[in-house]
């Protein structure tokens, strides 16, 4: 996925969830751990790059549906309490009446499987070649190939084909969740029928002082609600 552009980010305020007894503002709210951004949707064609060969041939046969791609990048900042968890959930949805015989659908998530980050550039690319099992360790230009369990799996994706899609990032021995990411969904919906995408983020950060805390972050609305275009 080349792009030149950045995608304007903002910082995100994280609210805890479930919280028992008196603890501190600091940690029931934290205002600078996470940001976020997103590009404005844009409609997807054979010049699009890195679609795999299953979508393109789509594009050509499939006269009843038009495809939609969004971009986004999540940031996470170092921490003396680490980041243990985060999940990127979009919801696709129509308020048009009989929507849900043909609902739109994430067709492709991109990374979709990744044991360390692509290494970040302003020109970014995530091509279908990071985004399988056989993961490319360094992303664009790495040469060592090896697979790995999901256990080991720093970034996985799930919902293609669904209504809901998400990326769980998650912690691992080799890897902290932290620093810059971009992500990529393709969207497929029924020609003329208004579409939204529902952005929800969560996470969860050890906190020395009270464990595991769990947190939903607290988007605008010009970042929740993202309307697909016509």
């Amino acid at each position: 996925m080349n792009n030149t552009s950045e995608i304007p980010m903002v910082a995100v305020m994280l609210e805890a969830r479930e919280l028992l007894g008196d603890v501190p503002d600091t940690i029931a709210r934290d205002p600078s751990r996470f940001s976020f951004g997103h590009d404005d949707p844009t409609a997807v064609t054979h010049a699009t790059p890195d679609l795999d060969e299953e979508l393109r041939a789509t594009l050509s046969a499939d006269q009843e549906h038009r495809f939609v791609a969004l971009r986004f990048t999540c940031s996470f900042r170092p921490d003396d309490d680490p980041l243990i968890e985060s999940r990127l959930t979009i919801r696709l949805s129509s308020q048009q009446p009989g929507w849900e015989t043909d609902p739109p659908i994430a067709r492709a998530l991109q990374p979709d499987r990744l044991i360390q980050p692509i290494e970040r550039q302003k020109s970014f690319n995530i091509t279908p070649d990071v985004a399988v099992t056989f993961v490319r360790v360094g992303g664009v230009g790495g040469s060592g190939q090896s697979k790995y369990d999901d256990q080991k799996c720093y970034l996985v994706a799930d919902g293609k084909r669904s209504s809901t899609a998400e990326w769980f990032f998650r912690k691992t021995d080799a890897v902290p969740l932290e620093g810059m990411h971009d992500l990529r969904l393709i969207a497929q919906v029924r020609q003329g029928m208004p579409a939204l995408a529902e952005v929800i983020m969560t996470a969860k950060i050890q906190r020395r002082r009270v464990g595991l805390v769990r947190y939903r972050a607290v988007l605008p609305e010009r970042m929740r609600t993202i309307p697909l275009p016509p």
